[in-house]
């Protein structure tokens, strides 16, 4: 959500244009410092809840 923010931001003020391209958080300015919390909020969630099976987020939608 953070990320999704910045961009709006950035499209407003600096005539930011999507090519559909992904980034990682890392290659956004400034967004290596969020990093830590992204992994601890999200990414770690996600991997506890998957475990061993990853795959299987999609076979569930």
């Amino acid at each position: 959500m953070l990320i999704l923010h910045c961009l709006m931001g950035m499209q407003k003020q600096q005539g930011f244009s999507p090519r559909g391209d992904w980034i990682s958080s890392r290659e956004v300015e400034g967004g290596i410092s969020f990093l830590p919390a992204f992994q601890e909020s999200v990414i770690k969630p996600l991997v506890e809840c998957l475990g061993i099976d990853p795959d299987g987020i999609i076979r569930d939608l």
